[in-house]
């Protein structure tokens, strides 16, 4: 018996280039780099130049990354695929958005423009990937077309491909709502298959502004000049709507804190809410994964002080769940009225954002959510981790405790119990993170029942019945019984546990 099928997925997940062009397949010595080459514009080209056939298929290239998964994620190509090297924004805007594949970074991959795209992507799909997604400059290269005409040929390009995943970024048209909808509409006609994932842009702290006129800093989404508004308005006809970027210190507070407003309105489009593994599977949202095991340690930067790259089990763990309990859309969603905030000070070497350094930043977020069901009773002597969760509209029950960051350290109080009452028994139950118990409330007495765990990462369930215990209708499960179940024989990972919960009459 294997609880997660091994059929792959319908969530729209995908694993991003993007991170991995910053930290991976540096040619420079190491030790001779500062860390302003990793800030601002000037990161971004570097991490614009690594993007090329060698390093998706060369000698232990990504495409070779997450076998265990990849059947169920597309390989999203970011920012730099369709411009030759040298072309960056600052002097040759207007070359972005050309959706031609750069013939000097794929130079085996020759023809059309679609033939060249078709030919990338079957190569990717032989290394068992669901295809390549392509990231896409909100604007035209070509302004001589008419713009309808000019989208359309290249959603016939993406069809004809069989590609059917873009990532709309940044661009001229980056916050043209009206633009983005003709898009989505476009496509539609067009290319019904071809999935548009949007995103409303913004810096990766929220209510976060430093100007001439002095810094704002608000700590939260909602207060953040318009950036709420047109998320919202953007989300009423987006299929995917992206969260977008966040420091890698901060981001489970500022992504927290972005999702207790996209998620709520009972808008239909699913939320992609980045490299939040646990928040994903938590939520129901979409994954856009950016860990990889090719990221370098490099003197002077420490930019992954979570150690994501040492976690590569949780987004396995998360995108396999999600074959048993899909991103969703729709459905009420519940906000905790108790505020938590997390806090960094950031020294040189641990941003690409330069405003944040020298200035200790804060980020606040509702202490837990929850979809289609009750909030989670969260206890614990203090620092309480932020809980999520939800159920599906078949009833399979998510959860996750995400750790807190407290200035350079990580944590979760280590007494943290974490109760979810359903209203009818649940089909399976996915229990993530690091707590001190899970309590499962039925709706009424249900002893009797055998109780299954397994490692999500792993294909056999274990009857766990003896290592539980029953408080009337409430079953107790040990955080210390689901990190044994999850244990590896990798001793660099660092993965929170991950659990599917079943249970069995006996």
């Amino acid at each position: 018996m294997n609880l997660i099928p091994e059929k792959a997925g319908k969530t729209p997940n995908y694993w991003c280039t993007w991170h991995t062009q910053n930290f991976s397949g540096i040619t420079e010595p190491l030790e001779s780099m500062s860390p302003a080459l990793f800030e601002g514009d000037q990161g971004a080209k570097s991490a614009r130049s690594r993007l090329n056939q060698e390093a998706l298929f060369g000698e232990c290239g990504w495409a070779d990354f997450f076998p265990e998964i990849r059947r169920d994620l597309y390989l999203m190509l970011d920012d730099g695929w369709d411009v030759p090297y040298g072309v960056h924004p600052d002097e040759n805007l207007g070359k972005f958005g050309s959706l031609e594949l750069s013939e000097d970074r794929f130079p085996s991959f020759s023809g059309t423009p679609a033939g060249r795209l078709q030919k990338l992507n079957s190569r990717v799909q032989e290394k068992g990937w669901k295809g390549i997604g392509l990231w896409i400059a909100a604007q035209e290269a070509d302004e001589s077309i008419p713009q309808k005409e000019y989208w359309k040929q290249r959603m016939e390009w993406c069809r004809d491909a069989g590609i059917s995943y873009w990532k709309v970024d940044w661009g001229r048209h980056a916050h043209d709502l009206s633009f983005r909808r003709m898009l989505t509409e476009l496509a539609s006609e067009t290319y019904p298959d071809l999935l548009i994932e949007h995103a409303y842009n913004c810096g990766p702290v929220n209510g976060f502004r430093v100007s001439e006129k002095g810094s704002i800093e608000t700590g939260r989404f909602e207060q953040w000049e318009d950036y709420a508004e047109k998320s919202l308005a953007l989300r009423e006809f987006s299929q995917v709507f992206r969260s977008y970027d966040v420091t890698a210190q901060l981001g489970t507070a500022s992504t927290v804190d972005r999702l207790s407003v996209l998620l709520g309105h009972n808008l239909q489009g699913l939320v992609n809410c980045e490299d939040e593994p646990y928040l994903a599977a938590g939520l129901g949202c979409a994954n856009g994964i950016m860990r990889s095991p090719k990221l370098l340690e490099i003197p002077g930067l420490d930019y992954d002080p979570h150690h994501i790259r040492h976690k590569l089990l949780e987004s396995i763990r998360a995108v396999r769940w999600q074959r048993i309990a899909p991103a969703f859309a729709g459905t009420p969603l519940h906000v905790s009225g108790t505020i938590l905030t997390d806090s960094w000070h950031f020294r040189p070497g641990e941003t690409w954002m330069s405003a944040c350094i020298g200035r200790t930043i804060r980020q606040s977020a509702p202490a837990a959510l929850s979809r289609n069901m009750p909030l989670p009773l969260v206890s614990g002597q203090k620092d309480l981790p932020f809980v999520v969760c939800s159920k599906t509209p078949d009833h399979v029950v998510s959860a996750a405790v995400l750790p807190r960051t407290f200035d350079h350290e990580e944590g979760v109080c280590p007494d943290t119990s974490v109760e979810l009452c359903f209203d009818c028994p649940p089909r399976m139950v996915g229990l993530f993170g690091n707590c001190f118990s899970w309590r499962l409330r039925f709706p009424k007495r249900s002893s009797s029942l055998q109780v299954w765990a397994q490692d999500i990462a792993r294909q056999t369930p274990q009857n766990i019945s003896a290592g539980v215990r029953w408080e009337e209708n409430t079953c107790v499960i040990p955080g210390s019984l689901i990190r044994q179940l999850c244990l590896t024989d990798d001793k660099e990972d660092l993965s929170s546990p991950g659990a599917a919960v079943y249970f069995s009459e006996p």
